[in-house]
């Protein structure tokens, strides 16, 4: 099964979690200084991505849709304009991955499946995502006790790509057996 590098988009902090065969092998944040002008900042997303994705060589990057953005009520048109564009230097950044000669599948999900999948629960809360990781045995990142959301927002998005390459390499496994016991 492949590297996973998940990120949960912002222009001001985006979540990065990587998973190796289910385990967290790193987390962070990208951040940004909002005292730079907005081309610079998507210029230094795109840059970290680029480090990030160079560093741990991932098989997948996921990200989310835009398709959700619209129905959160606590983003405003400046907010979606922002997460658009931090999601188009993201893209931009695996797109040079990618031209290297590097191979890596873009995954885009939607936030509601990934609650679905971790929680069981489409409209499940971010505390009820991270209680949810927890049980799955993930340690969440924390600084003075308090969990980065960022993170576990990536986290949760990485474990989801991770639940669903299990679930297809066991149906493949499986066809394959089937296959080779009618070869008799």
């Amino acid at each position: 099964m492949s590297r996973i590098l998940a990120l949960d988009l912002s222009l001001a902090r985006t979540g990065v979690a990587v998973l190796d065969d289910g385990v967290l092998v790193d987390h962070g944040i990208i951040i940004t200084s909002d005292r730079d002008p907005r081309h610079r900042r998507l210029g230094d997303l795109a840059a970290d991505v680029s480090a990030v994705l160079c560093k741990h060589v991932p098989g997948v990057m996921a990200i989310e849709t835009s398709s959700g953005w619209q129905r959160m009520s606590n983003n405003s048109r400046a907010s979606i304009e922002a997460l658009a564009q931090a999601r188009g230097a993201v893209l931009v950044a695996a797109d040079g991955w990618i031209e290297a000669g590097n191979d890596l599948r873009i995954v885009e999900v939607d936030c509601h499946e990934v609650r679905e999948v971790v929680c069981g629960n489409r409209a499940a809360s971010k505390a009820q995502v991270q209680e949810n990781l927890r049980l799955r045995g993930y340690e969440l990142p924390s600084i003075n006790g308090r969990v980065q959301g960022d993170i576990a927002d990536a986290l949760a998005i990485a474990a989801y790509i991770w639940s669903h390459e299990r679930l297809l390499s066991r149906e493949e496994l499986k066809g394959y057996k089937e296959n080779e016991h009618h070869d008799d």
